[in-house]
């Protein structure tokens, strides 16, 4: 893969990283349920914590900044919403297990392996959240 490609493949981490960050919270904002909302906002500060690593990476390689445009899901249904963050951190998985092969460092592939562990276990909560909601274990959402 050509430096520029894997720059541009960067970047759309990173910005996939930012747009989740920033629905989980404007997600969090909705919901009345204390342990929902406080999952969300962690989820969601994860989620920059991944912006930032790839920001570092980007910038360790010579990536100048780049404007960035957010995905924004503004569905106002909790289970759309759910759906679609579980699409989401599958895709993710996928995409730093891929990444994770496109580097030879060994520091930056733990850094990525770390990352895709992390998507990984919000996958799981965020299956078990939508299964508790379905079970009608989250009243008020």
């Amino acid at each position: 893969m050509s430096q520029e490609k894997l720059l541009e493949t960067l970047r759309q981490g990173l910005r996939d990283e930012l747009s989740a960050a920033v629905n989980y919270t404007r997600l969090s904002a909705k919901i009345k349920n204390t342990a929902l909302k406080k999952a969300f906002l962690n989820y969601a500060i994860d989620e920059m914590k991944h912006a930032q690593n790839l920001t570092a990476l980007l910038e360790a390689m010579g990536a100048s900044g780049d404007e960035i445009l957010l995905a924004e899901n503004i569905d106002d249904d909790l289970y759309i919403h759910l759906v679609n963050y579980i699409a989401c951190e599958e895709a993710a998985i996928f995409y730093y297990d891929i990444l994770e092969k496109l580097f030879v460092n060994e520091e930056i592939k733990l850094t990525l392996k770390q990352i895709q562990m992390e998507e990984e276990r919000h996958l799981t909560n965020i299956s078990e959240i939508f299964n508790k909601l379905k079970s009608g274990e989250y009243i008020n959402g």
